[in-house]
């Protein structure tokens, strides 16, 4: 089954800038660190050297669906990514997705990277995952075809998450599934919730 990979591609051409702020995560404040990065390119930059712990596998990552909300054109769907190991690591960029529908059958999936989309910003950035944190994407769909219609439209019961550090894949159901039409943006990772405010 063909699969989209998370991993940002390398580019002679991005000029990047890395700014490194460190914010405290200690006691109960419950934030993820953020390690801030600036590109001209972000879409086609390298992924930075992170400074948190090891990079984030699929084996220390759990999903979670945090809703849809669905407007003219568009089905936006928010998941993150949730730290259940026992030590920090640090995750950046974007997952790789596929929509899956009855069955189990993959579903025709054709998403694009993007650091803006129809809600606004999404810009990467390496994210420290202590515990117990997540990181969020979204997911923008269309509900119609380029025709205006709905041929090649089908819904999506789950979705398949190739996770962007070590290509690892895992699942994870949407409630009362979702109807899309193959195109999709998918958000750069952001930390804690915010992809889905």
């Amino acid at each position: 089954m063909p699969r989209v990979r998370g991993r940002a591609l390398a580019s002679p051409l991005a000029a990047i800038a890395l700014v490194t702020s460190i914010a405290a995560c200690g006691g109960s404040s419950g934030r993820p660190v953020v390690h801030a990065r600036a590109s001209s390119s972000a879409v086609d930059a390298p992924s930075p050297v992170a400074t948190a712990g090891r990079a984030c596998t699929a084996a220390d990552l759990s999903t979670v669906f945090l809703g849809q909300n669905d407007a003219t054109g568009n089905v936006v769907l928010s998941f993150a990514l949730r730290n259940h190991g026992s030590a920090t690591c640090h995750t950046y960029g974007w997952p790789g997705i596929e929509f899956v529908g009855t069955g189990g059958r993959p579903l025709p999936t054709k998403s694009r990277r993007v650091t803006r989309d129809v809600l606004g910003s999404a810009p990467a950035s390496v994210i420290a995952l202590p515990p117990g944190m997540w990181a969020s994407f979204r997911i923008v769909a269309t509900d119609q075809n380029s025709s205006g219609g709905s041929a090649g439209c089908e819904t999506a019961h789950s979705l398949q998450i190739v996770t962007p550090d070590d290509g690892g894949t895992m699942s994870i159901g949407i409630p009362g599934g979702a109807y899309e039409c193959m195109v999709t943006t998918v958000s750069a990772l952001q930390p804690g919730d915010t992809a889905a405010r």
